[in-house]
């Protein structure tokens, strides 16, 4: 799961106020998540399971792609604060207007 919109606010804010040469940037958590583990925590949240219909892997899908964060890190001073267990949370939170 990618950064939390609290996060991407920050990170935007951080690129915003830069004044170095770098012009590209990867903003999320650096961490891998897979599908399945991502469905565990939703399921985890709502507190019963998903129907989930698994399909065979396309030939232009990617298995795997974490994009390394190392740059905002250094040149922006920006990491993410909000880890996906959480913002799967206050996400799910946000639906029940909490």
């Amino acid at each position: 799961m990618g950064a939390p919109v609290a996060d991407v606010v920050e990170a935007l804010l951080a690129i915003s106020r830069y004044k170095g040469s770098e012009n590209l940037f990867n903003v999320g958590s650096g961490i891998g998540l897979s599908l399945c583990e991502l469905v565990k925590l939703i399921e985890n949240e709502l507190g019963r399971p998903l129907q989930v219909s698994y399909q065979e892997s396309r030939s232009f899908d990617v298995p795997t792609n974490v994009l390394s964060i190392k740059r905002a890190i250094n040149c922006l001073g920006w990491s993410p604060k909000v880890c996906a267990t959480d913002g799967i949370h206050r996400f799910h939170q946000s639906l029940l207007g909490h």
